[in-house]
């Protein structure tokens, strides 16, 4: 049996299925735990946490707009236009053939309409459809993870949404891949075949002034918001035209553009010396997703990256998190949030690491290593985000550090879910309107200046990239928010602040919290993916004020069962 590696595109627990409550019976999100206060008439705490998650929403809600306004519209048009250009290609060469297929099989994804699809390219459709798990792919000819494309998050709300994402997720899964290997199938004949399917598609854009800057504009888009990819260029195919056929996959090879993040499926133990995972994993993508700090960190936590685990068995003890199999290998399959959290300088999260074992692992220490500096190569507001954690991990006087971190943890999962659909994600190898609220006497702000003018700084890099509303309100917010910590206790106009701030900041998110779930790293061979989960709020009561906190929780779960935001909601309150 082959035994596979995986290393997805797009952004960690037991086995089976979740069951995971809070110990506090409530069951809603944090804004709705704040109109609980209102209706019975009790006053406002207002948490960090609460901070931190509104953050989170006023970003999640500004990608929406820039997604539904800019993204969607460019990526239909590109496509349409596209595949027109390809039908008007004379003869039927091998690769015209195929580039007809693939874009054939996208105006079916977002349209829903497969009455024009045929072979390999409508057996594909089905596949992804589907969304069962691995799979060998009839169009590409290497092994899928066809799980990815079930929908989740906002996508699943509607039919429209859920073809925008299978059809933008299988843009950016869909390697022409330019490496012949037994490790992902791909033979010699297929490395052509994709290389010069790869060089048509950027000549026929190249040939058309109209849909090359459809698809600068889309990729000015994507990368000025999400980041840039690392697969190869534009640019590096129009720099081989001179190549011919047999000798393309060389020349592009030659460029040495390998991915960090393996976007793929990888079988090691059939890697040709002295080829390597990321070698094998060379190529070409439409829409090509972002390559982020995190996921490469994430990426060189792993195995191959680490070495065998060096722990020993303990009857009874729990395995560490990160443990698993490749190749019938104990090794390290599996990384956690917490560990960027540790590399990003929290103790409390390298404790937790170190009392769990997670660091019994060959190479981890030099590993570790070279994973904070891959933190330390973000820029812009992807820098700005992991400076803003980093700086949190330091805890005020009186500030419990696992609320921080757990606080920490659901910020960056907030995140990672706004960007899931346009972000990498690392693989192991096979192996505004204001009401004012009622007087609420004894309303009370969490002491925490240093976080909230770090949060202050963040948003302020969001204007900086000229973004206005609702930033400029929201750092607004803020300044008054800085001037009430630093207060030995609030007045009573800043209460009256404090009991309306969850509406003032409801007009900025768009919509109220709920629990949501990401995936973050898949390990094919065990057939499991890392879940980032926020669940529902817990209750802080202090004095007669009542607060919200965030809910975390990190687990594995079976590709086979991946989850909506509705099943995990679900199981929240089994």
């Amino acid at each position: 049996m082959f035994r596979w590696t995986v290393f997805l595109l797009c952004l960690l627990t037991g086995s089976g299925a979740v069951s995971a409550s809070p110990s506090d019976p409530f069951t809603g999100g944090l804004f709705d735990l704040y109109e609980k206060n209102r209706r019975e008439d009790v006053p406002n705490y207002i948490t960090e946490d609460f901070l931190l998650l509104a953050y989170t929403l006023v970003e999640r809600q500004a990608t929406v707009d820039l997604e539904d306004r800019e993204i969607a519209p460019r990526f239909g048009r590109l496509i349409d236009r596209l595949a027109a250009a390809v039908a008007a290609v004379p003869g039927e060469a091998p690769e015209t053939l195929a580039n007809r297929g693939y874009l054939a099989l996208l105006q079916a994804l977002l349209s829903g309409d497969a009455a024009k699809l045929a072979g390999a390219a409508a057996e594909e459709r089905e596949l992804v459809e589907k969304a069962a798990g691995l799979s060998g792919s009839p169009l590409w000819g290497y092994p899928i993870d066809y799980s990815q494309f079930s929908p989740r998050g906002r996508y699943a709300e509607t039919l429209e949404l859920q073809r925008y994402f299978r059809a933008l997720r299988y843009a950016n899964t869909a390697l022409f891949a330019i490496t012949a290997t037994k490790a992902t199938g791909v033979t010699e004949e297929g490395a052509r075949r994709m290389a010069l399917q790869a060089r048509q598609l950027v000549g026929l854009m190249d040939g058309e002034p109209a849909l090359r800057q459809l698809r600068v504009e889309l990729m000015r888009l994507l990368t000025s918001r999400f980041g840039e990819g690392r697969d190869l260029r534009d640019s590096d195919l129009r720099n081989t035209q001179e190549a011919k056929a047999e000798a393309l996959p060389l020349a592009l090879r030659s460029l040495g553009r390998k991915p960090r993040i393996l976007g793929g499926i990888v079988n090691i133990d059939l890697l040709e010396p002295p080829l390597t995972a990321e070698e094998a994993l060379m190529g070409w993508r439409l829409i090509p997703a972002s390559d982020t700090p995190e996921s490469a960190a994430f990426q060189r936590l792993v195995h191959p990256g680490t070495g065998p685990w060096l722990g020993t068995e303990c009857q009874g003890c729990e395995p560490a998190f990160g443990l698993g199999q490749v190749g019938g290998r104990q090794v390290k399959a599996y990384p956690s949030l917490l560990e960027l959290l540790a590399l990003l300088g929290s103790k409390e999260a390298d404790g937790v690491l170190t009392a769990k074992g997670e660091k019994q692992f060959e190479g981890y220490g030099k590993a570790a290593g070279e994973a904070k500096a891959l933190l330390h190569e973000a820029q812009g507001l992807q820098k700005a985000r992991l400076d803003f954690i980093a700086q949190s991990t330091a805890l005020p006087e009186g500030k419990k550090a696992d609320e921080r971190l757990r606080a920490l943890r659901a910020f960056w999962t907030g995140l990672r879910y706004t960007e899931q659909l346009y972000v990498q994600q690392s693989y192991t190898p096979v192996g505004k309107g204001v009401t004012v609220p009622r007087p609420r006497a004894g309303a009370r702000l969490e002491r925490s200046t240093a976080l909230y003018e770090s949060l202050a700084a963040l948003v302020d890099v969001q204007l900086s990239l000229g973004a206005k509303a609702p930033w400029d309100a929201f750092a607004a917010i803020l300044k008054r928010l800085i001037e009430i910590s630093g207060k030995q206790l609030p007045s009573g106009e800043d209460e009256v602040f404090l009991n309306g701030l969850d509406t003032q900041l409801l007009a900025l998110t768009g919509g109220k919290d709920k629990p949501i779930l990401v995936d973050i790293h898949t390990h094919g061979e065990e057939g499991k993916a890392v879940e980032e989960g926020i669940g529902f709020a817990l209750i802080d009561q202090r004095d007669k004020a009542r607060g919200a906190r965030l809910y975390h929780r990190e687990f594995k779960q079976p590709l086979a069962e991946r989850m909506t935001d509705a099943a995990w909601a679900a199981s929240l309150v089994r």
